[in-house]
């Protein structure tokens, strides 16, 4: 995979085939998201078939079962997901009830004399229908494209690997005994559906207790509770090719009504053609879709991708697994059609030609013209702008872990194919940034000049006062469900190792943020502390006079404050040459070489020297990153190597100055895709904030927070009566930001050290380094 590439199906197939990789991508995405609901519908049919009478007036038992089944199923696909996240649970319940009542005939009836099919059906495993179980069984293992958001969701990723071999572990141990079981019971005779022979033709067939009908109960609740899932994420990949389709998603006009009626009438009518050839039409599914999924394509990439630098052994395994898929596809394939016969043809026509069709719709939203300028506007305002089937993902995602797993298996897999096929409009080559005007970074919001006028003030206040209530809002959502720990930390002496910085470094790129204790010593920030305060009164003053333009000394940042034109909470841009500053550098990188080397490199680039520094009354920040994750949407083809921020407190900072928060793990492009699709309601963005992990440096002289600029993070309120001063630097492996201007990026540095110091120069400083005293000196004659 590319270096920083999101690490999801479609960038993989965008990695391996370019345009065509990700449409082979969607296409098959979305032959499982529509075929899967159709088979739910199918399934939910014969479910009601089992709990109501044979047949009521001029209906057969087929059309009662369907004309209830779609009365309770319609309502229900513009009912808010959330409410039926409880009866999502119905489905694991339901499994297991099933696993558990065909193991049991083993016990109850190991003769089968009490099945009333008598004499027993035989076995004979050459037939057909052992094709079609093939093609079924892979229908059951589904969803691989899933997986990558999946990690994400989880606490811990670095488990992922055990949680995939246990889950998948669990999966083929239930379906094989189930299956196994089954065949023993029923033999030839088995229909694809273990719920139709138990009520048919078992042990339990006219029993007293109706243990069929609770299963049905179960696996109707179920299948009704799965298809509005389903429906609404086809319904947002469909919203999406449309343009500015994005902004119907939350609040859906008629338009997103009608698309949902639209999909569930489209698959209620290709149900009535394959309810007779129920199981053909899961056998093709697993075998066109899934096996292509979850086998073809992948393999495929995979060979594209590594294909050089494999050797002989591997590259014939390769092309061996590509041919047992192909002949899978196929031989499933035929089989069902020749099985179903003209009605599973004429479903399959019909089930193609609709998904052919979305996938040339994408592929002509992809061409729209899109103006430039509106492009840029909302890039700025939208930094990884979003799709609806990202939202729906998180929508579902932050209500409930069963509610994620259950219903929106398949939506996962919508959202990043939508982020790779939806191209940007082209933008020229980013070149080397100028320093003409200083841009909006995307985790500062530029301190203004005095507004035009009286309107122009208040807009201001106002928009500042909002900022801050949200934050107040925000102090309470963090850490709400799992509380707020400390930042982990490690002593400086102990990353003079390589090998030990080295692990440090792989933890700060897995979780996103590191303390480190003792980093720069006391008599060193005391010194610096005291020029700040002067540098900083300084250059406010510089500015009110009309000597240097504010963004030549300092940032915007969130949430300053409304305490004149600088606010409680200013960026202070410092200078390298001030002999205090350098000294103070010298020492943070010399102390921690190892890990910056480790993290980004030998020849490491500095993009920011700065402070931020917060007065007593300083509000509490929103929730933000600092930049942006690339590649992304609008500039898939920028990429930019971590940056690693270290803010190095120069005062102990005690509860009531307030600390720096982070959300670890949210520094991947998977987790910015939920933040800014949370962003678009309230409610999701406190939820999101709420359910995320959450620590706090709570540092001492001289201790360090380091951290990846794209983690989610805030400064908390300074209610105290000291100011709050934390020295900064950013270092990256990448030297110079790709986008032009800096946009998006981190630009906290002044104009004469901006793409000027690696690594070794700034190592270089403590070789001139004079004395403390020394340093005392020049600072005071400064």
């Amino acid at each position: 995979m590319p270096t920083n590439a999101p690490k999801t199906y479609p960038e993989l197939g965008r990695a391996a085939a370019g345009r065509w990789g990700v449409q082979a991508v969607m296409l098959f995405s979305f032959l499982e998201l529509f075929g899967g609901h159709i088979i739910l519908i199918l399934v939910s049919w014969r479910m009601a078939g089992l709990l109501l009478p044979p047949g009521w007036g001029p209906l057969s038992p087929m059309q009662l079962a369907a004309a209830v089944s779609t009365a309770l199923q319609l309502p229900l696909l513009f009912v808010d997901l959330r409410r039926l996240s409880r009866l999502a649970m119905v489905g694991l319940a339901s499994s297991g009830f099933l696993i558990s009542m065909v193991l049991s005939l083993l016990v109850l009836d190991p003769h089968r004399q009490a099945m009333p099919q008598q004499p027993p059906p035989s076995h004979h495993l050459a037939s057909v229908g052992v094709i079609q179980a093939i093609g079924v069984f892979a229908l059951s293992s589904t969803a691989h494209s899933t997986l990558p958001a999946l990690r994400i969701a989880m606490q811990k990723p670095s488990r992922f690997p055990l949680a995939l071999l246990l889950g998948f572990s669990t999966m083929l141990l239930g379906y094989s005994a189930i299956a196994a079981a089954g065949y023993w019971y029923w033999g030839d005779a088995a229909s694809p559906l273990a719920a139709d022979d138990l009520a048919a033709n078992s042990f339990f067939t006219g029993g007293r207790l109706p243990i069929h009908k609770v299963l049905a109960a179960f696996v109707l609740v179920n299948c009704l509770t799965k298809v509005p899932g389903l429906i609404l994420v086809l319904q947002d990949m469909l919203i999406s090719f449309l343009p500015h389709g994005e902004a119907t998603y939350f609040h859906p006009p008629k338009l997103a009504y009608l698309i949902r009626t639209v999909l569930f009438g489209c698959g209620t009518l290709l149900a009535l053609t394959a309810y007779q050839v129920l199981g053909s039409a899961l056998s093709l599914l697993g075998g066109l879709a899934s096996i292509s999924c979850s086998l073809l394509l992948p393999t495929a990439f995979y060979s594209l991708l590594s294909w050089r630098r494999l050797g002989a052994p591997a590259k014939v395994g390769l092309v061996a697994l590509l041919a047992v898929g192909v002949a899978l596809v196929g031989l499933i394939t035929a089989s069902n059609l020749a099985a179903g016969g003209a009605a599973m043809g004429s479903c399959l026509f019909f089930y193609t030609s609709g998904t052919l069709s979305s996938c040339c719709l994408n592929g002509f939203a992809c061409g729209l013209p899109v103006d430039l300028r509106a492009s840029h506007e909302l890039s700025a305002r939208e930094p990884a702008r979003l799709w609806p089937a990202a939202t729906f993902h998180t929508r579902i995602a932050v209500v409930d872990h069963a509610q994620r797993t259950l219903h929106t298996s398949a939506s996962i897999m919508a959202a990043p194919a939508r982020c790779m096929t939806a191209q940007p409009p082209a933008h020229p080559a980013a070149a080397p940034p100028r320093r003409l005007a200083r841009p909006a970074p995307a985790r500062r919001q530029l301190a203004a000049p005095p507004a035009a006028g009286l309107l122009g003030g208040l807009a201001d206040k106002m928009a500042a006062a909002n900022a801050e209530a949200l934050a107040r809002k925000e102090d309470k959502l963090v850490g709400a469900e799992r509380g707020v720990k400390p930042l982990p930390a490690v002593p400086q002496f102990v990353l003079e190792d390589a090998a030990k910085a080295a692990e440090w470094a792989s933890l700060l790129e897995r979780q996103g943020c590191l303390g480190i204790q003792n980093a720069l010593s006391a008599d060193t920030a005391k010194q610096l502390l005291q020029w700040i305060n002067e540098e900083n009164a300084r250059c406010q003053a510089d500015v009110e006079a009309g000597r240097v333009e504010f963004d030549a000394r300092f940032g915007g940042v969130n949430c300053r404050g409304m305490r004149g034109r600088f606010g409680q909470r200013q960026d202070l841009f410092l200078p390298l040459s001030a002999p205090i500053v350098r000294a103070a550098v010298a020492e943070l990188v010399s102390n921690l070489e190892p890990l910056i080397a480790a993290a980004c490199g030998p020849e490491a680039a500095l993009h920011e020297l700065s402070c931020i520094y917060a007065a007593p009354g300083a509000p509490r920040q929103c929730v933000h990153a600092d930049t942006i994750v690339l590649p992304c949407p609008q500039y898939p083809d920028a990429h930019m190597e971590p940056l690693y921020t270290f803010f190095v407190a120069l005062q102990d900072v005690a509860d009531d100055m307030g600390h720096t928060q982070f959300l670890p793990y949210t520094h991947t492009a998977e987790a910015h895709v939920l933040w800014n699709a949370a962003n678009r309601s309230a409610t999701l963005k406190e939820r999101f904030i709420a359910m995320q992990p959450a620590v706090q440096s709570a540092l001492k002289t001289g201790d360090v927070a380091c951290f990846d600029s794209r983690v989610l993070h805030c400064g908390c309120a300074n209610d105290s009566q000291k100011s709050r001063a934390l020295f900064y630097i950013t270092l990256s492996r990448q030297a110079e930001w790709p986008l032009p201007d800096g946009l998006h990026g981190s630009n906290s540095i002044r104009a004469e050290d901006l793409r000027r110091w690696k690594l070794p120069d700034l190592l270089a400083l403590r070789d001139e380094g004079a004395p403390a005293a020394e340093v005392a000196a020049a600072t005071a004659s400064a």
